[in-house]
């Protein structure tokens, strides 16, 4: 009777040491997939009616027209 429960001891360490071999030799691939299955959700970037600069360019930043209007006139 001990041999039975001898044979589901080795069985089940033998299959927990594959699983950790396994998650040490790729877990370059397998903690991103842990992170993004169970790691907590980025928040959602606002919409243009939420934003106060609807252009997300930041606070106090100029835009060059003249720069702008030359690029524009080099695509056509």
């Amino acid at each position: 009777m001990w041999i039975t429960y001898f044979n589901w001891f080795i069985a089940l360490l033998s299959i927990f040491i594959w699983v950790g071999t396994y998650i040490v030799w790729q877990r370059d691939k397998v903690i991103p997939w842990l992170d993004n299955k169970f790691g907590k959700d980025d928040p959602m970037p606002p919409t243009p009616k939420q934003q106060n600069n609807p252009l997300n360019i930041g606070e106090n930043t100029k835009i060059n027209y003249k720069t702008t209007q030359a690029s524009e006139t080099k695509k056509d």
